[in-house]
């Protein structure tokens, strides 16, 4: 389970009355820290309707929807908020370990029935067809970052899978990446080819919904929901992805007398930085890639609400995500009243 609340980013002001942050200069830095894991994560769980369609007929209510989705989570060791909170000290090792992402950006047709098998039972199913758009998961996360007045080392060992049939890569002749642009039929869109890229059937998958309520008395309601079991089979547009490297950054010389006004400080740090930059992606090597499957992260929800009145509940729901690397668990209780239609 995550372990921040909400009260780790915000909380009361030690001496004065007001809201203030761990980064505000009164707050608790190290606090923070402690209450990160070795490795946290990022839950990613958006999705934008492009049409939906219900009905109710004599054997249940159907619908039809069309769904866009990004689902996935990003990874990030404690020593990246250790390294942003209080800087690079002297000696010091940071370990980045953990660090990756698992993210799948997809089309998702689904149909789906509910009906009311008894009076106090209600069942409900969707079967979804999905449309790979494109996918980065990380497989091998190893890097480390060694920092003293002379120098910092980077040493990392990184292997990624990428689906990317949005992107034109060529390959040289020892097989490594040459160029990458974004595909012309994007880059000046065509209103003709852009389904293709939406409903990419290079990239299937299919999913599948189940839920069911049930009320054992009038005032009590439960409901179990098991949400996105399935998978996605990425063929289009694999390739690899190595980053294995040694870096040693020695820091920047700075002489004033170089400066004018045609060439300033600002336009100096910005090419370094740029240089660096390009450095550290070069040790990147793009290969094409076999074939690979990724399960979605299923969700499991188990509800329970108590009418005190037909307009007054009390509710709690249990949501469990099966992701890739973890389990997350989250509880959420909730007090509702109605007031009727307007």
């Amino acid at each position: 389970s995550s372990s921040l609340a909400w009260e780790d980013f915000i909380y009361p002001h030690p001496t004065q009355d007001s809201l203030i942050t761990f980064l505000h200069p009164d707050g608790d830095k190290q606090a923070f820290l402690d209450r990160l894991n070795s490795v946290n994560y990022i839950i990613s769980d958006l999705g934008t309707s492009l049409a939906s369609l219900g009905f109710r007929t004599p054997v249940g209510f159907f619908s039809l929807d069309v769904t866009t989705r990004v689902d996935g989570a990003v990874y990030f060791p404690r020593d990246v908020a250790r390294l942003m909170l209080y800087g690079a000290g002297e000696g010091e090792t940071y370990q980045f370990d953990g660090l990756g992402v698992d993210l799948s950006v997809f089309e998702e047709v689904s149909l789906g029935w509910s009906a009311g098998i008894l009076d106090n039972l209600q069942v409900g199913v969707r079967g979804k067809m999905l449309f790979g758009m494109g996918n980065l998961s990380t497989k091998k996360s190893e890097l480390s970052l060694s920092t003293s007045q002379d120098l910092w080392n980077i040493q990392s060992d990184m292997m990624l899978n990428a689906s990317l049939p949005f992107a034109d890569l060529q390959y040289d002749q020892e097989g490594k990446i040459d160029t990458m642009m974004i595909n012309s039929d994007l880059e000046d869109p065509d209103p003709l080819a852009i389904p293709r890229y939406l409903f990419n059937f290079g990239n299937p998958g299919f999913g599948l919904d189940v839920g069911v309520n049930y009320r054992p008395i009038e005032q009590l309601l439960l409901s179990a929901s098991a949400v996105d079991i399935g998978f996605i089979s990425w063929k289009d547009g694999v390739h690899d992805v190595v980053y294995d490297m040694e870096y040693d950054f020695e820091g920047i010389e700075i002489d004033p007398f170089e400066f004018s006004e045609e060439f300033t400080l600002g336009d100096y740090l910005d090419s370094t930085f740029s240089e660096l930059g390009d450095s550290l992606s070069g040790f990147a090597q793009f290969t094409p890639g076999r074939a690979y499957s990724k399960r979605l992260n299923t969700k499991l929800y188990l509800g329970a609400s108590y009418f005190l009145t037909p307009n007054i509940n009390f509710g709690i729901l249990s949501r469990t995500d099966f992701l890739q690397e973890k389990i997350s668990q989250q509880f959420t209780v909730t007090a509702n009243f109605t007031t009727g239609r307007f």
